[in-house]
Parts: C-alpha cells; structure tokens; sequence
C-alpha cells in the first residue's frame, strides 16, 4: 500500500512482540515500523506482513542492531543494507521501498558522527 497518512495518524513499533494487525488496528493504530536485524526472532516475517496488511494497516522498516551501526560508514553501511533488504525480499517487499535506520544516541553536536551516518547511508 502507498500512501500519504494524515498529520496526527497514530501508528506502533515492537520488536519481540507479536500483537497481532487486529489488535494494532482495534487499538486505532494505522501504521506500524518493523524492526529487520541480525536476530530472526525480532524480523517481520512474510506471514506478519500479510496480517498487517489484511488489517489496512501500513508498514515501515527500519534497520536495526546496535542502535549505533549506522555509525560504521559505507562499509557496515553496504553490509547492513544487504542483510535488510534480503529479510524484505523474503517478504515479497519491492526492492524500491525505503529502509529506516535507528540511531539510539543523540547525534546533535558530536563532531564526525554526521559524516560517517551519510556514508553508511550511500
């Protein structure tokens, strides 16, 4: 599904939980951010995705291990982006979808961090 949701448009991410897409949905979430990592337990699954889907629901992905991977360069970066886009592959997810990469530290003011996150990021 495509789609530009509405400013305000409530939506959830989880990680090692499975909810299910009928109560994100009854819960009036419309979207979800799914996590793809190194760990298959905490990936979206081809049969999840289906479920959120058949829900109305939209959904996202973002990379993450660390919280600081994103911090590796072009290197980790194309290693990274590999492993992601095998794991929405799987799902049937079109090679043309974005993937989000988490960063669970404040960047604002540290010197080289910026440089090294656009690297990994090409």
């Amino acid at each position: 599904m495509v789609s530009t949701l509405p400013k305000g448009t409530l939506g959830c991410d989880y990680s090692m939980a499975r909810p299910g897409g009928a109560a994100i949905a009854a819960a009036g979430y419309r979207f979800v951010l799914r996590y793809l990592s190194y760990q298959p337990e905490k990936n979206i699954s081809p049969p999840e995705l289906a479920d959120l889907h058949s829900h109305g629901l939209y959904v996202g992905f973002v990379w993450e291990t660390t919280g600081t991977s994103i911090l590796g360069g072009a290197g980790t970066g194309a290693v990274e982006g590999t492993a992601a886009r095998t794991i929405l592959e799987e799902c049937g997810v079109p090679a043309d979808v974005p993937i989000f990469v988490a960063l669970d530290e404040d960047d604002r003011g540290v010197f080289g961090w910026q440089g090294s996150i656009r690297e990994y990021l090409v």
